[in-house]
């Protein structure tokens, strides 16, 4: 009887031990990521005012943003955004760009320069100069292919593309086409944005379960080219750019934070890159994501 309570008291205090230590460290190691200090991020995600054509869908829908009612609407959200205060913006061009941007920018902040229909000029600058900056940030910059995928030429590539899919008829014949489904999705945004007010349709698209579902595309279809033939990985490895491409824009995000010591930035972006950029500043020690509906509602 006194051996089993011996070895009763010995068992619970085996089992408390381990509760006591786990909740300690997941304590203290809370502790070491809320201490650290953040910098407030706000992705404003965005449709393009002139759109170039370089993405699968075309966009069948325009709104002058130059005119007096679209100028009005945009004016409300560049007040909001002020009332923000970010000490940096970044935009959606390439490093090659800058020096071009950057002259634009003194010109119009001289009063010598007329603003393009487009949002870098349109939101950037304009906030820009609402703000008395001094200059923005390019942010953007080329995803890095595979050597295979862009040693493929159109006829190459088009080759590819019907063994694959064939392969896939075979292998998992109850595969579904997903593209024309949202297709219809990119349509019903880009005809929405005619619809609706400005500010509304940016509190739309910067809604979490609108980014999330938009870019369900990139993990279906030709993501699964591969699938079934034994180490191919064609469609992981061609969708691999587009992920690349929006690690090196939040690489380029941190750039323009250690050049200014902000404590508040904004990104200005297109839409679509949300999905993984959301994700990645989530998941930084460094950054604070801020909620896009609770600066401009």
């Amino acid at each position: 009887m006194k051996n089993l309570l011996c070895k009763s008291l010995l068992f619970i205090l085996f089992i408390s031990i381990p509760v006591t230590v786990l909740s300690f460290q997941q304590q203290d190691t809370k502790s070491l990521f809320e201490t650290y200090p953040k910098t407030e991020v706000l992705l404003l995600g965005t449709f393009h005012f002139k759109d170039a054509g370089l993405d699968s869908y075309k966009p069948q829908y325009d709104i002058d943003i130059t005119s007096d009612h679209r100028q009005k609407e945009l004016h409300e959200i560049l007040e909001k955004l002020s009332e923000f205060k970010p000490d940096a913006i970044g935009l959606e061009f390439k490093s090659e760009h800058e020096e071009r941007i950057l002259t634009n920018f003194r010109k119009y902040r001289a009063g010598d320069f007329e603003l393009p229909a487009n949002e870098i000029y349109q939101i950037g600058f304009r906030l820009a100069g609402m703000l008395n900056q001094n200059r923005v940030y390019g942010v953007d910059a080329r995803g890095r292919h595979y050597s295979n995928m862009t040693d493929l030429s159109d006829e190459e590539y088009e080759a590819q593309e019907k063994k694959y899919i064939d392969s896939l008829k075979k292998f998992a014949p109850g595969t579904k086409e997903w593209y024309p489904t949202y297709s219809k999705l990119y349509r019903y945004n880009d005809l929405k944005k005619t619809q609706i007010p400005l500010i509304e349709y940016y509190l739309y698209i910067n809604d979490q379960d609108i980014i999330e579902r938009s870019h369900g595309i990139y993990i279906v279809d030709s993501f699964k080219f591969g699938m079934g033939m034994p180490d191919d990985y064609f469609g992981p490895d061609m969708k691999t750019a587009w992920y690349n491409r929006n690690l090196r824009i939040l690489q380029n995000i941190y750039l323009m934070i250690e050049q200014t010591k902000a404590e508040r930035v904004l990104v200005v972006i297109g839409s679509g890159h949300l999905p993984i950029l959301t994700h990645a500043v989530k998941a930084s020690p460094e950054l604070k994501l801020l909620e896009v509906r609770d600066i401009l509602k």
